[in-house]
């Protein structure tokens, strides 16, 4: 009996880390239509321009930050993306496809961008 009990725990222990390790972000991913790097760091809460061909100067530059993940629903982060046209940052919903594909949507529910996995 104590061998199913450590056998079910074990089970348990793996298939947490297996869900939690499929529901980092954390990394680099590709900009779906152009020639750019985003790096999202969990840690410190920011998406940065890792590398942008078409723009040199936006490298180091915040995309989205106070990166939150949403403890009610799996898969889904918030947080507050830089908008360039009114010069502030706006509220965003950062969704896991898959396990290689990020969408971020804004309030109005429209996909503002497209992410994926390098």
């Amino acid at each position: 009996m104590k061998i199913w009990r450590l056998v079910v725990v074990t089970a348990i222990f793996v298939l947490t880390f297996q869900a939690s390790a499929n529901t980092d972000i954390s990394g680099v991913w590709k900009h779906s239509d152009k020639p750019a790097l985003i790096e999202f760091d969990l840690k410190s809460g920011l998406a940065t321009v890792k590398q942008h061909d078409d723009n040199q100067s936006a490298t180091g530059l915040t995309v989205i930050k106070d990166i939150n993940s949403d403890s009610e629903i799996m898969h889904v982060w918030t947080g507050n993306m830089y908008n360039g046209y009114i010069d502030s940052y706006v509220a965003v919903t950062i969704k896991l496809i898959d396990n290689s594909t990020i969408v971020v949507i804004d309030n109005k529910e429209s996909e503002v961008l497209r992410l994926v996995r390098e």
